[in-house]
């Protein structure tokens, strides 16, 4: 097992290794490569951030992970480590066990995740009955002390009730409170905060750093919005077209951002203190995954460009301590 440095100094195991996972969907115009070998590493109590466009493969990697994706995706190669075991070796029943218990997911929309016709009560006791040896009355009471620990007033009122009559900030509590119903080593949050307004943002963001700290859960966070990354991560992957392009700690990373695309992102960024100029957007489109240019896939929006970049898909190359860019530029190890 992995043994790594925490950002207080102190010493780690990793709990997940992901080694190049690949997951393709399988359609009638060909083949989409949307995760492309993806590798990632996440410790034990650590916030790994993932970011990047729509479409560049976070949320098909969290799938992956969870052992969820459904035809015409398949996972066709690599390796999915929890604490040792190779997820993807596993049956369907022990996947399931796992998934839920060990690891658990936040869906970024609440009312997709939520049966609109099971009463919030009955949809946290199901998790919790599937995994844990206990009664349907020790169930409730331990759903009822789920909804007080994120922060749902009145919760014994609450678990009667259903999802329409909740607000999209109370409702994302409940699928929090879903996820956290077996005490997972691992939560993979996706987007669980774009379909708030700012102020709930903030809320949903703080109990789940209070919840992490209190639980030790290690958290997955995958997100297109680098404000939530540097308030909540301690390392952080950029996502590009089914890869990886940069990983580093946040720090360094906003410090000094190596990868084109990743400048690009933090270009498009408002600033608080206005200097008077326009917002930069990164040119051109994301790339069709079935009809990838050669190469480097940013190549054709880069603005770095030169004719080196389309000899071949760069290597991740560590340039620094913990920090890594998948970028011709970087090659040599110079940055």
């Amino acid at each position: 097992m992995i043994r790594a440095c925490g950002a207080k100094g102190e010493i780690r195991i990793a709990l997940l290794e992901v080694k190049n996972l690949k997951t393709h969907f399988f359609t009638e115009e060909g083949i989409s490569k949307v995760v492309d070998g993806v590798d990632l590493v996440i410790e034990e109590g650590e916030i790994l951030g993932m970011v990047g466009e729509s479409g560049c493969g976070k949320s098909v990697t969290a799938l992956s992970i969870m052992r969820l994706v459904s035809p015409p995706g398949r996972t066709v190669g690599g390796e999915i480590l929890f604490n040792g075991v190779d997820l993807l070796k596993l049956n369907k029943e022990a996947a399931r066990r796992i998934r839920g218990k060990d690891i658990s997911m936040v869906f970024q929309e609440p009312m997709t995740s939520l049966n609109p016709v099971y009463t919030i009560g009955n949809q946290i006791e199901e998790s919790i009955i599937l995994h844990e040896r206990v009664t349907r009355a020790e169930a409730r009471e331990r759903a009822k002390e789920l909804l007080a620990l994120v922060g749902i007033p009145e919760p014994a009122n609450r678990l009667n009730e259903y999802p329409h009559h909740l607000s999209g900030g109370m409702r994302q509590r409940i699928v929090i409170a879903i996820a956290l119903s077996c005490n997972p080593k691992l939560i993979i949050a996706d987007e669980p905060t774009t379909a708030l307004d700012v102020t709930i943002q903030a809320q949903i963001l703080e109990l789940m750093s209070s919840l992490r700290e209190r639980l030790n859960s290690a958290i997955l966070l995958i997100t297109h919005d680098l404000g939530v990354i540097a308030e909540m991560a301690e390392r952080v992957l950029v996502m590009y077209a089914g890869l990886v392009v940069e990983q580093a700690k946040v720090t360094d990373l906003f410090r000094r951002p190596l990868h084109p695309y990743t400048k690009g992102l933090m270009n498009s960024i408002s600033k608080l203190v206005s200097e008077n100029k326009r917002l930069e957007a990164i040119p051109g489109n994301v790339p069709n995954l079935l009809n990838m240019p050669p190469g480097c896939s940013f190549y054709p929006r880069c603005s770095y460009a030169q004719k080196n970049c389309q000899k071949g898909i760069p290597p991740l190359k560590e340039i620094s301590p913990g920090h890594k860019v998948r970028c011709w530029m970087h090659e040599g190890g110079v940055a």
